[in-house]
């Protein structure tokens, strides 16, 4: 799972985020459907060698939801891998389930590593009661920013809480 069917990657092409999509698939039809929309390789993003690092201007990651073989969090194994692709000042677009984002480690990781965070819970139906998800963007640090950084208590919770999706919309 990453770039699924290659939706993500029509749309950001469609409302000109982007002008060359790449995307990564583990499963092979996901993969060849999504093939129309961007450059796609049908694999594991930790088999896969991406050259030059820091080279992607948007990153766009719906990792597995699941444990690794070393009991982790595949989420959290995923984003540390590929954020190492991502431009300072890149935009990342992270799909998670709620819980994860509980999680003390990611949020100071997250701290450290971005700023500008923000965090929406999907609207309550049938897609959120499936997943549970919430998308979270984020600018990476450069390297001054990584330098200067600091992990106050108030920026671990407001992390997770900043924005979650009410009636009335985003607030």
């Amino acid at each position: 799972p990453c770039c699924g069917d290659g939706r993500i990657l029509r749309d950001f092409k469609l409302k000109g985020f982007a002008t060359q999509c790449y995307g990564i698939e583990l499963d092979t039809e996901r993969a060849n459907e999504s093939r129309f929309y961007g450059r796609v390789l049908c694999g594991s993003i930790f088999d896969t060698i991406i050259r030059p690092l820091n080279s992607f201007s948007i990153l766009f990651l719906n990792p597995p939801y699941d444990n690794d073989n070393e009991g982790k969090r595949m989420e959290i194994t995923f984003l540390k891998h590929a954020h190492k692709v991502l431009k300072t000042h890149g935009l990342l677009i992270y799909l998670v389930p709620e819980h994860i984002m509980q999680r003390k480690d990611l949020r100071t990781w997250m701290s450290l590593h971005y700023r500008d965070i923000q965090c929406y819970r999907f609207p309550e139906g049938e897609l959120f009661n499936q997943f549970k998800q919430v998308a979270l963007f984020a600018i990476k640090k450069d390297d001054k920013e990584l330098k200067s950084s600091e992990i106050p208590e108030t920026l671990n919770y407001r992390l997770f809480i900043c924005a979650f999706y009410q009636k009335g919309g985003f607030s």
